[in-house]
């Protein structure tokens, strides 16, 4: 969020939303007893979306601009990029 300048209040608001929260666990054979969460979203957060679209371009952001490469089968170094759409990544090389 600092990389694409959310206001430190904001930033603030979202994670202490998160902080300190109990999850209950419901199935269909009961309830479990309820734990800390200790990192991450719950399951239906409404802000789970946008947490991901964070996530997942501060990863295709550092793969790109990094510009990081992979050992080819001749111990040549293949530059890659990344496309992603949805959950799904996709590593391009124009050296293959």
């Amino acid at each position: 969020m600092d990389r694409l300048r959310f206001p430190e209040q904001l930033m603030m608001a979202i994670m202490n939303l998160h902080s300190g929260r109990n999850i209950k666990i419901i199935t269909s054979y009961g309830a479990y007893p309820s734990f800390m969460q200790q990192c991450g979203l719950a399951q239906g957060d409404s802000l789970s979306p946008l947490m991901w679209l964070l996530v997942y371009d501060m990863m295709l952001t550092k793969i790109n601009w990094d510009h990081i490469s992979f050992v080819g089968p001749v111990n040549t170094p293949i530059g890659m990029a990344a496309m992603g759409l949805a959950g799904d990544l996709m590593f391009m090389a124009s050296e293959l």
